[in-house]
């Protein structure tokens, strides 16, 4: 009796279904769409440090006004030419480039249009001046003077906090007129261009400024005599202020001090 219950189990385990396994992937190979456990903890510390990042920015602000220490600064200007009939052309046959010149003036170029006309040798530079400044205070240079080019950079600086900054800006460059030297009887008047503005940026940030079209005759010889040609240029200007932190508390006047 007993031999015949072993016999039936036995069967009985032997006709039931075995349960199906899932099948494992290989060693050594990720699972796809298994997100990093520890991605979660990384986006929480990173909200973290942001915050404290505003919180000790806000802190250096105030006490730098407390302590009476100017903010000091560096502003690096560009001043570049662009050939406008060149970049037309070069837009017309490829459209890399682009320039919306009317009568009215300016084309708005942004700054990867600049470095493509740079590669494609159609904006030139013609000054690279960098001046120290400190909020609150005016700083002025000079160079050149000479009967062919001078430049003048007038500017003024105010901190607004939080790493933004008012900037004044005053720039002239003058330049003989070439044209003049190859016409008689015409007086040698020199050619300006200038920029006078305002304008908010944040440190580290760089600004276009354009919208001023020139227009000047050249006349060259040729194999068939004297060829004159109309040349169209756009002065542009680029504007970069980076902000110095204090080593040391310096005391200076509370009116330097711009509020934040």
């Amino acid at each position: 009796m007993v031999r015949r219950c072993l016999r039936i189990a036995a069967a009985l385990c032997m006709s039931a279904p075995v349960a199906a396994q899932e099948p494992q992937p290989p060693s050594g190979l990720a699972t796809v769409g298994i997100v990093d456990p520890a991605t979660p903890a990384k986006l929480q510390t990173l909200r973290q440090l942001l915050d404290q990042r505003e919180q000790l920015q806000r802190q250096i602000d105030q006490l730098i006004i407390e302590t009476q220490t100017p903010q000091q600064m560096i502003v690096r200007l560009e001043l570049l030419e662009i050939d406008v009939t060149a970049a037309q052309s070069l837009r017309a046959k490829n459209q890399e480039a682009r320039s919306n010149v009317d009568a009215a003036g300016g084309s708005g170029w942004t700054s990867r249009e600049i470095q493509l006309l740079r590669e494609k040798g159609i904006a030139k530079s013609l000054e690279t001046p960098e001046l120290m400044a400190v909020t609150g205070q005016a700083a002025t240079s000079r160079s050149g003077g000479d009967v062919d080019t001078s430049l003048e950079v007038q500017l003024r600086p105010d901190s607004l906090g939080a790493n933004q900054v008012h900037l004044q800006l005053f720039v002239e460059r003058t330049t003989a007129d070439d044209s003049a030297s190859s016409e008689r009887n015409r007086p040698n008047v020199p050619s300006k261009i200038s920029f006078a503005t305002a304008l908010d940026l944040a440190f580290g940030e760089t600004r276009v400024l354009s919208g001023m079209i020139t227009k000047r005759t050249q006349t060259r010889r040729g194999a068939l005599g004297r060829v004159t040609q109309e040349i169209v240029t756009e002065p542009v200007l680029l504007v970069r202020v980076e902000g110095i932190t204090p080593r040391t508390a310096g005391i200076a006047p509370v009116s330097t001090i711009a509020p934040r």
